[in-house]
């Protein structure tokens, strides 16, 4: 919409102005604007980062554990990857210390075997994150546990065995058992005679004297008994034995 305004400058002569929504002195103090300017609603003020807070408020706070966990993993996704790959880098380089000063000389001074310390380590993570993280983890190092290697080892040997293989055990089995009993059945060797020098005079002598001494126990001796009490008395005893 246009306004027209007629006027006559000093000189007399008329001036011819027009006035609209396009005019560039609608802004100005002099000439107002004719329509509502729009309401301008007060922008929300913004919560303050994580990282806005110091030290001392977060000690103040006495928050919790879990809540203290949270605050962690915040403050690492407002983090850029390089720099929190360089804090993980420090802290597992300072936490390794233990191992090599406290853990390791201590098993290797009480002789405990590397595959027990090993499997000590195994359990323990898969105790702290899950044997679903555990599995997830060995996936991408292109890993697997202990126990699934020794599993999987028996699997093998189990399955190497066939129908044949116990077949052929059986009858070597079966052939085995018949060679010890003809082995047992089989007549003993040949017994050598050995060969003696013939005796001597002195072997002769010793062998005649043992012979006359066993001939003198030979034979029976007759008693008589010339007292009529004594042989009453034999008698008696004779019956009674």
């Amino acid at each position: 919409m246009l306004n027209r305004q007629i006027s006559r400058d000093k000189r007399g002569k008329i001036v011819v102005r027009l006035g609209g929504l396009n005019d560039i002195r609608l802004g100005s103090p002099a000439h107002p604007p004719t329509f509502t300017p729009p309401v301008v609603t007060p922008s929300e003020k913004l919560e303050p980062s994580i990282a806005d807070y110091t030290f001392e408020q977060y000690k103040a706070a006495n928050l919790n554990i879990d809540q203290q966990h949270d605050i962690i993993g915040k403050l690492r996704n407002e983090l850029p990857i390089i720099d929190r790959d360089e804090v993980d880098d420090t802290l597992l380089r300072s936490m390794a210390q233990q191992f090599e000063l406290a853990i390791f000389p201590t098993c290797k001074m009480m002789h405990v075997g590397p595959l027990a310390v090993k499997r000590m380590f195994d359990n323990q993570f898969r105790m702290a994150y899950g044997p679903e993280v555990e599995a997830e983890v060995l996936a991408k190092l292109g890993l697997c546990r202990l126990e699934d290697i020794e599993k999987a080892v028996t699997a093998v040997k189990t399955g190497m065995v066939t129908k044949e293989d116990i077949a052929h055990s059986a009858t070597n089995v079966e052939e085995s058992s018949i060679r010890q009993e003809r082995d047992m059945v089989a007549p003993p060797p040949p017994k050598k005679k050995a060969r003696m020098a013939p005796p001597n005079n002195t072997q002769k002598d010793l062998k005649a004297h043992i012979a006359r001494r066993r001939r003198a126990h030979r034979g029976c001796k007759i008693l008589t008994l010339r007292s009529v009490v004594v042989s009453q008395k034999w008698e008696v005893l004779s019956i009674g034995s």
